[in-house]
């Protein structure tokens, strides 16, 4: 990516750069409020895959020969 295309900001302390995409680093000493309002959003727990089922080991294992001896 050439360095033509990112908008950097500088502030009293601080550095922002934005890219093209609309992705923002923002470098040093940010204000709190920002802090504030950025990890007052983050939750770690939306990340998690919700609604993977799996079956009991022995179940898997029938599953898996069985498979094997279709293919054969």
């Amino acid at each position: 990516m050439a360095d033509e295309h990112l908008k950097v900001i500088k502030h009293d302390g601080w550095t922002e750069t934005i890219f093209p995409n609309g992705g923002v680093l923002r470098e040093g000493n940010t204000p709190d409020y920002m802090e504030r309002e950025f990890y007052g959003r983050y939750n770690p727990g939306a990340a998690r895959i919700r609604g993977v089922h799996r079956l009991p080991l022995d179940q898997e294992i029938a599953k898996a020969r069985k498979l094997l001896a279709q293919e054969e």
